[in-house]
């Protein structure tokens, strides 16, 4: 004979499976969640490099309801949206949000579930992984000569980057932070050299064509 004590025990385990059942089920789904959410920004970001900002703005809005459904959480489960796969989604969710404000000069708080909602530390990587996404922004407005308008986005690189790299949390709050505030400390120094390059040329270029001027009159 179990006793009493036995069978609680027992219940006790029948309890726990049920629970943590249920948790792995909202897990799957969540899952599934995030997955759709990490492709719907993945093809705002293309479309915002396509400089289609009209189809962006409205796969941002459909990605928006996938991040409310992952916001829609239970409380007691919101642990299970805090890292890994879901914690990625909600970053790229944000990072595409930031890029097409700044791409668009959108005064439009279309961001703000992003600062209202989403976790702190999503938020942040979000910021990070925006620094790469405006190098590429900066070097295609270079190769079309659009010089100052690559210089505008420099500086908010490096604005970014001085506020960031001050800061200090570890993996287990925001993982990966400080590599990635490394990585972006390498990618603005190759970024500013290429700059000044282009700078010279652009300014060779202008001298050229003034001596050209001076020599047909």
């Amino acid at each position: 004979m179990i006793g009493d004590v036995g069978k609680k025990i027992l219940e006790e385990i029948d309890r726990i499976s049920g629970e943590l059942d249920r948790r792995d089920a909202l897990r799957e789904e969540i899952l599934n969640i995030s997955r759709e959410l990490i492709r719907c920004s993945g093809r705002a970001v293309t479309y915002i490099n396509a400089g289609d900002l009209q189809r962006t703005r409205e796969e941002i809005y459909r990605c928006s309801s996938l991040v409310k459904k992952l916001l829609e959480v239970p409380d007691m489960d919101r642990d299970l949206t805090r890292y890994g796969l879901s914690l990625q989604a909600f970053a790229e969710f944000c990072e595409a949000s930031y890029l097409y404000m700044i791409v668009s000069r959108d005064t439009e708080e279309i961001a703000r579930l992003c600062s209202e909602k989403i976790p702190p530390e999503a938020r942040l990587l979000a910021i990070e992984d925006l620094t790469g996404e405006l190098r590429r922004h900066a070097i295609t407005l270079l190769t079309e000569w659009k010089v100052d308008e690559s210089i505008t986005i420099v500086r908010l690189i490096s604005e970014i980057y001085s506020r960031l790299r001050y800061l200090d949390y570890p993996d287990s709050l925001v993982p990966g932070f400080k590599h990635k505030v490394d990585v972006m400390r390498r990618a603005l120094e190759d970024l500013e050299t290429l700059l000044v390059d282009v700078k010279s040329r652009r300014e060779l270029i202008s001298e050229i064509g003034s001596l050209k001027e001076k020599l047909r009159t």
